[in-house]
């Protein structure tokens, strides 16, 4: 198998598959337009690794027309997508709405085999997902949580922003040896506001409020300003995905008026992206291709 990319993320996953790397060229007209460029690649198994580089947008149409080139030189193509765009619109929320998830896929299982990714964002608990193509669910808690281990905490405590985090928080406590809590919270889902209920035993503790996505970072600030209320003497915002840093580079700035820091994963590249998942996803990857085949 050939691993194609352009950046560091995807020589590592070549590297620790151990597998050869090749080069993509990127290239962007005056208009936005993109033109990937492949190198010539032997062999007949190909795996584009891409992380979001611009905005998701211009990922999946990169990664679409990827796909088509090396499908129409009878390759057999996998997206490993770290992030992979429109799995927070899994279905049509609202009348006359988009199941967007859906028809990405349908797009994409037209040129690909199979596509990887790191804790999608409604399915984040299911291994795989199913649709007009397989996709892999990797879990990025396992290596977000280790690193918080390694942190070497004052009496942690866990805290789920809401109540789809549940089991995550679960599991990242019954790891780290304490005990949970979960917030609940209300989304308008026209204007997107969100509202916060709830507490926790937080007094003097190292509070570590953990979720998949960090994009506005309202719920994060809510979590934050409710821990530091009850008393934390530290305040942790851990992320698999840090979607904020896509947004401007002061979008964090207000979360961190509350917390002492935030801790994501390198999924999406960003200044507190310190967790690297190359060499755990590749693992996840090797075992499941060794399944495929």
């Amino acid at each position: 198998m050939i691993v194609v990319g352009c950046d560091g993320f995807s020589r590592n996953v070549a590297k620790y598959l151990g597998e050869s790397h090749a080069e993509l060229e990127r290239k962007v007209f005056d208009d936005g337009e993109l033109c990937p460029r492949l190198p010539d690649i032997p062999g007949k198994d190909v795996l584009i690794v891409s992380r979001i580089w611009k905005d998701p947008n211009s990922f999946l149409v990169e990664a679409l027309l990827m796909a088509r080139t090396l499908k129409e030189e009878g390759k057999n193509v996998f997206v490993f997508a770290p992030y992979l765009p429109y799995t927070r619109q899994d279905k049509a929320f609202r009348k006359g709405e988009p199941a967007s998830l859906k028809y990405i896929l349908e797009m994409l299982a037209a040129n690909v085999s199979g596509i990887f990714t790191v804790t999608s964002h409604h399915q984040r608990e299911n291994e795989t997902i199913k649709g007009p193509v397989t996709v892999h669910n990797i879990n990025g808690f396992e290596p977000l949580v280790e690193f918080i281990k390694e942190m070497g905490l004052d009496d942690p405590v866990i805290v789920g922003p809401d109540a789809r985090m549940d089991n995550i928080a679960k599991s990242a406590a019954e790891a780290l040896g304490t005990e949970n809590y979960v917030l609940s919270k209300e989304r308008n889902l026209a204007t997107g506001e969100v509202r916060t209920q709830g507490g926790m035993e937080a007094q003097g503790r190292s509070v570590v409020i953990i979720d998949d996505i960090v994009g506005s970072g309202r719920s994060m600030l809510n979590a934050a300003t409710i821990a530091k209320r009850s008393g934390a003497s530290r305040i942790i915002c851990a992320c698999v995905h840090p979607v904020f840093s896509l947004l401007s580079k002061d979008s964090w700035k207000l979360l961190l008026n509350v917390a002492d820091e935030i801790v994501a994963t390198n999924t999406i590249e960003s200044e507190f992206s310190r967790v690297k998942v190359e060499k755990y996803a590749a693992g996840k990857i090797s075992v499941a291709l060794q399944k495929i085949h």
